[in-house]
């Protein structure tokens, strides 16, 4: 995913598909927020939840690891669709 902004706020949930061990995420991931050379990256290996607000931008994610099948669940903050 390319660096990008949304008119709304955003939470990106990663979680982990293994029932018996809900704290291993089952891999470790590269996410990245701020304007594209002035960006932070958080690299994390647990079930994260990532809050951005509206106009942050935000992105690329990066599988830099894959152990076992994870979830990836965006949610759009807003009363509006389009």
């Amino acid at each position: 995913t390319k660096p990008h902004v949304h008119d709304y706020d955003e939470a990106i949930f990663f979680l982990g598909s293994d029932p018996r061990n809900f704290s291993d995420l089952g891999g470790e991931v590269e996410f990245s927020i701020g304007a594209e050379g002035e960006e932070e990256k958080y690299i994390f290996d647990k079930p994260t939840a990532v809050v951005v607000p509206k106009g942050v931008p935000h992105c690329p994610i990066v599988t830099k690891r894959i152990e076992k099948p994870f979830l990836v669940m965006a949610v759009s903050l807003t009363d509006k669709t389009k």
